[in-house]
């Protein structure tokens, strides 16, 4: 986890969201208080990076902001945005996939813009960050689609200039 936020109000969000055990299970949380320059900067990433012992190549960031996706771009780090009513009309120039959210088994996500990495069942999971990867490695990152298919209805109210439509 890499966050612009102070580590203990990050600490506090994870026990809240995710729980203990899965806080547990993660290799790190890296907070915008331990860098000397917040995102769009990419100093939170290549911390986290450096303590991990990976290379931007072996790494996927979800990001939700602007300022988060331009800071994993100045590192060198493929990543997929979800938005938000708030960041809904953001460019994401770089982003390798734009979506409505991750998705989930009854409720898949809305492909907005860049690779369609969704799953058979509209959700992105682990194979389609991977697929990610294999993209970046087998077309080159700068080859990347940039077309915007229309949305697969997701019940969802529309989203910004990507126009997701409900059911």
């Amino acid at each position: 986890m890499a966050s612009t936020s102070a580590q203990h109000s990050v600490e506090a969000v994870l026990r809240s969201v995710v729980g203990a055990d899965i806080r547990a299970r993660m290799s790190g949380v890296y907070a915008g208080d331990i860098v000397p320059a917040k995102k769009p900067a990419p100093d939170i990433y290549l911390l986290a990076l450096r303590e991990l012992g990976r290379s931007a190549e072996e790494a996927i960031v979800v990001e939700d902001s602007e300022s988060g996706a331009l800071a994993a771009a100045r590192a060198g780090v493929p990543h997929l945005v979800t938005i938000s009513h708030f960041t809904a009309d953001d460019p994401f120039p770089d982003a390798r996939a734009v979506l409505s959210d991750l998705g989930e088994p009854t409720a898949p996500t809305c492909f907005l813009a860049g690779k369609d990495v969704r799953n058979n069942h509209g959700v992105v999971d682990l194979r389609s960050l991977h697929r990610i990867r294999a993209q970046d490695q087998s077309t080159g990152a700068g080859e990347r689609s940039r077309r915007r298919p229309a949305c697969r209805p997701t019940g969802r109210a529309r989203v910004g200039r990507f126009g997701c439509s409900s059911r």
